[in-house]
């Protein structure tokens, strides 16, 4: 127990690792009342809490990489204004969500969303959801990410905001596609619809291989500008989905963007070895976006749409979240593997 103690007051003692887990430990908090108080909300990875873990992580990681030189300012260089701005924004996030369920603060954000121009249901056909729980959630983002920032630049100046570039650039991404999809839902921000049409395309391409009948229809409908469906067919059983933007995988390119760069902004190898990497890892997220799709459609076939409807909310992303582990443990441990092998078939020889 003394040990214990001991230990506790050499961490408390430290003030370089207090300061640099006080930024971390200070969104954690909020996360965790979030999902003490809505813990389904972190089930859901699009128009979900699920993101805010991945921002956790890769704040983390960017942290610990960048340890010792965010360690070079003291509290007593910092100032108090700095120091009394940066632990109030650090403040505000744990706050706002312990609000959002005991106070009528949500329903603040509802009418500022409504004066804003949300798409409200009724008067605009696109139904309650978006103003109710898209645009609070978007909101919230928003707050979030403008808080971090805002933290991390009183805390560490803007060394601190270049060395945790990702993670920041990750929370204001989804920030803004929430809030993009919030306002113009239902892809009619025509740039981002790009690559829905090969996305589709590719998805009714493997499901022909693999022996239904699929088919891509543009919509034309004026709730629906800019959407691809995919229709797929087998015997007397049909089924239909329309993708987006969100569907055809921009986030989960936007996470493997973000992810990979993480990975490989301080290797020590080649840039063009840095380039292949991204690309085969962006071609490898594509291909595990489009089997997600066809998974969904057989599913939808086979069982039914309100199956397809939930693999999709609870279970799709993990075709993107298994790659990318494989994708980055191949990474870190392909060459280490291929060295060993190499060196045995060395030493072997030697042997013979």
């Amino acid at each position: 127990m003394d040990a214990v103690r001991e230990k506790v007051s050499n961490v408390l003692r430290d003030k370089t690792l207090l300061k640099n887990l006080l930024v971390p430990f200070s969104f954690i908090l909020p996360v965790f009342v979030f999902y003490l108080l809505d813990p389904n909300s972190f089930v859901l990875t699009w128009k979900g809490r699920a993101f805010y873990v991945f921002f956790i992580w890769l704040a983390c990681l960017e942290l610990a990489l960048s340890w010792k030189k965010l360690s070079t300012i003291s509290f007593k260089q910092l100032g108090w204004f700095r120091l009394v701005a940066a632990v109030a924004f650090m403040i505000v996030p744990t706050v706002y969500a312990l609000a959002i369920f005991s106070t009528g603060l949500n329903q603040l954000v509802i009418e500022l969303g409504r004066f804003l121009g949300v798409p409200q249901p009724l008067e605009s056909g696109y139904g309650s959801w978006i103003l109710y729980s898209h645009w609070p959630l978007s909101f919230e983002y928003m707050v979030f990410a403008l808080c971090f920032s805002l933290s991390v630049f009183f805390m560490y100046s803007k060394e601190g905001i270049r060395k945790l570039s990702i993670a920041l650039f990750f929370l204001w991404a989804i920030a803004f596609f929430y809030t993009v999809d919030t306002f113009l839902p239902f892809g009619r921000l025509w740039i981002l619809q790009i690559f829905v049409p090969f996305t589709a395309g590719s998805s009714a391409t493997v499901l022909n291989w693999l022996g239904y009948r699929a088919i891509t229809i543009d919509l034309t409908d004026p709730f629906y500008v800019f959407g691809t469906m995919l229709v797929v067919f087998q015997n007397s059983s049909t089924f239909a989905v329309t993708i987006f933007w969100a569907s055809a995988g921009v986030h989960s390119m936007l996470i493997y963007t973000l992810t990979i760069l993480l990975f490989i902004k301080n290797a020590v190898i080649s840039l063009k070895r840095k380039i292949a990497i991204f690309v085969v890892g962006a071609v490898g997220t594509f291909v595990a976006n489009v089997l997600r799709i066809v998974a969904i459609c057989i599913i939808g076939l086979r069982v039914g749409s309100t199956a397809a409807q939930h693999f999709h909310d609870y279970y799709g992303e993990f075709f993107f979240i298994s790659w990318m582990l494989l994708y980055i443990a191949i990474i870190v441990f392909g060459p280490k593997i291929v060295a060993k092998i190499l060196k045995r078939q060395k030493e072997e020889k030697v042997v013979s």
